[in-house]
């Protein structure tokens, strides 16, 4: 999706298994008249996020999870570095502009829907809602349980969820992941995955 010019700023992820020692290489591609702007300096954030979740074998457990987690650290970035919320609101303002599926928040019970239809798309209709909407799953679980909570879900993820890239996964492996990352969420918070992804 690069635009190849002197002004070029370009990200790309490679996946686990594409590198030989089985460690996720990041590379940017940067023009020799670029200039800095907000969203490419939070943007570095967001993206060592992938890294750190690709690292442990952590992606793709949950619509929500993996793109909320890196724009909750892309976010503080912006807080830390520039003192304000205009990325935050920008994210929201995209997905009046961007997404294909139209977002309806009037009441929990239309986001949850929204949720739903967009859980089963694949292709970007719902970009921005899991972009930006879905750091606020990973805020409320901060705000109620605390940071040392969410960090220690973090470690059990990392340990007992299944490793390797799960676009690669079988059926019964990717079965498997989805069960695990319930029952962890479980055990971690004390209400189910459902619950919080349907009432709280």
């Amino acid at each position: 999706h690069c635009r190849v010019d002197p002004f070029i700023y370009c990200s790309k992820l490679f996946e686990p298994s594409l590198t030989a020692s089985g460690s996720p290489v990041e590379f940017r591609i940067i023009g020799t008249s670029f200039r800095k702007e907000y969203w490419q300096l939070t943007n570095i954030a967001h993206e060592t996020v992938h890294l750190y979740q690709d690292s442990h074998g952590m992606s793709h457990w949950s619509p929500w999870y993996v793109e909320g987690q890196a724009t909750v650290f892309e976010l503080a970035a912006g807080e830390l570095l520039f003192g304000n919320n205009e990325l935050r609101s920008e994210y929201f303002n995209r997905l009046a502009r961007i997404d294909r599926i139209p977002f309806n928040y009037e009441s929990g019970a239309t986001v949850y829907q929204h949720f739903l239809e967009c859980s089963q798309t694949s292709n970007g209709e719902c970009d921005q809602f899991f972009y930006g909407v879905a750091s606020l799953y990973h805020e409320k679980l901060i705000l109620d349980h605390g940071l040392k909570t969410y960090l220690e879900w973090q470690t059990k993820l990392q340990s007992q969820m299944p490793k390797g890239n799960p676009g690669s996964f079988t059926q019964e492996q990717t079965e498997e992941m989805v069960t695990m990352f319930a029952s962890i969420f479980e055990t971690t918070f004390k209400y189910s995955l459902e619950q919080f992804e349907t009432e709280i």
